[in-house]
Order: C-alpha cells, then sequence, then structure tokens
C-alpha cells in the first residue's frame, strides 16, 4: 500500500505479504476499508510514538521542538529515499474521496496532529 496505493493493492497481495491465507484476512478485517483504517491508526501510533514527545519536551524552546520534530520526519523520509511518502497523506488523497470510515480516522489524526503543533505555537508566542 505505501508504494503502490490503496486502490492498487488488492486482499490477496496484502495477506500474500503476510503470510496468512487469503481468506485469513476477513476473520479480522469487515472489509479492505477497515483495514485501511486500522493500517492508518497503526502508522500514527508509530509517529506519535517516535516522533511526538518532541513536541511535548518543555525545557526546550518550542520553536526548536517544531523544527526538530520536522526535521526528524523528513529524515524519516529521506532514509526511505522519498519512495513511499506518508502514507497519512497519501490515504487522504487516494482513499477519502470514496471512505466515510477512513474521512473520520483522518480527520481525528488530523486534530490530534494539529492540536499538539497549535499548543506548541501557542507556547511560542507567550
Amino acid at each position: 500500500m505505501s508504494t503502490r496505493g490503496f486502490n492498487a493493492t488488492g486482499v490477496q497481495e496484502i495477506t500474500a505479504a503476510a503470510g496468512v491465507p487469503k481468506g485469513s484476512f476477513y476473520n479480522y478485517f469487515d472489509s479492505k476499508e477497515a483495514f485501511a483504517v486500522a493500517v492508518l491508526t497503526e502508522y500514527w501510533e508509530a509517529v506519535v510514538a517516535e516522533f511526538g514527545a518532541i513536541l511535548n519536551q518543555g525545557q526546550t524552546p518550542p520553536l526548536s521542538r517544531i523544527t526538530r520534530y520536522f526535521a526528524g520526519l523528513a529524515e524519516f523520509h529521506e532514509r526511505r529515499r522519498y519512495a513511499v511518502g506518508c502514507l497519512i497523506g497519501n490515504m487522504a488523497l487516494e482513499v477519502t474521496p470514496t471512505s466515510e470510515d477512513v474521512r473520520i480516522n483522518l480527520a481525528a489524526i488530523y486534530r490530534e496532529w494539529s492540536a499538539a503543533l497549535a499548543s506548541c505555537l501557542r507556547e511560542a508566542q507567550e
């Protein structure tokens, strides 16, 4: 999904990559759309786990935190040679026009993300 996109990746390819029978997919997910929501949630949790604490380091000036945060994200993508892009952005462009569940999940991610950044910016203004 990261390299080919959500729509171009079939359930057969997903289960083959996971090393499970295709029928097992629907034991865990009601649909491919439900799988997309789970993938986005997992991806966002990984971003927060790796980079989220940077924005909350009160001993570091807030603008330095924001700079470090985005530098970390950029370095993450640079290590992957910018070949896969941001899954959040990719899914927002590709899947939200057709999936209400993905749209809701992405809106929650964007709210959390913007709240953390806005908090840092408010602190910088003070």
